[in-house]
């Protein structure tokens, strides 16, 4: 889901052979997408994007009179 996620563990009777054993280990992808960098390339595709409910529906916008409102 991100760069850096933890995709596995292990585990060894000793530091060095552990270490050896996170040699040996390849991870291959199988679905991997092209990544979303921009806000503009985030904007073309809706499925890869999100809008959390905290933020209230999408594309609501508060608008109102900015003199006088300090």
């Amino acid at each position: 889901m991100y760069a850096g996620q933890s995709l596995g563990l292990i585990v060894g009777n000793t530091q060095s052979i552990a270490a050896h054993a996170a040699k040996l280990v390849r991870i291959t992808y199988k679905d991997h997408q092209k990544p979303v960098l921009t806000i503009k390339e985030a904007m073309k595709d809706p499925e890869r994007t999100t809008i959390h409910a905290a933020f209230g529906p999408p594309n609501v916008f508060d608008v109102g009179v900015v003199e006088g409102s300090i």
